[in-house]
């Protein structure tokens, strides 16, 4: 486990489903399996430390917009 306490197929799926939005791809692209991917995807968006992460993502991202814009 990483520093964010996920898994690296979690944190791969995270930074996939911030870029993409669809859980299903980035549960295939993190390498879970395509058989199970869609399930996998949507229990992955219920875990506490994946919904953090991605809310982390989000204000770099926003931080990043309003960086830009100054």
């Amino acid at each position: 486990m990483g520093r964010t306490g996920l898994t690296q197929k979690q944190e791969t799926f995270c930074l996939k489903y911030f870029e993409l939005g669809n859980a299903t791809q980035a549960a295939k692209l993190a390498r879970y399996s395509p058989r199970t991917a869609a399930f996998i995807g949507s229990e992955n968006l219920k875990k506490p430390l994946i919904v953090a992460r991605l809310a982390e993502l989000r204000k770099k991202a926003e931080d990043a917009s309003v960086m830009s814009v100054l």
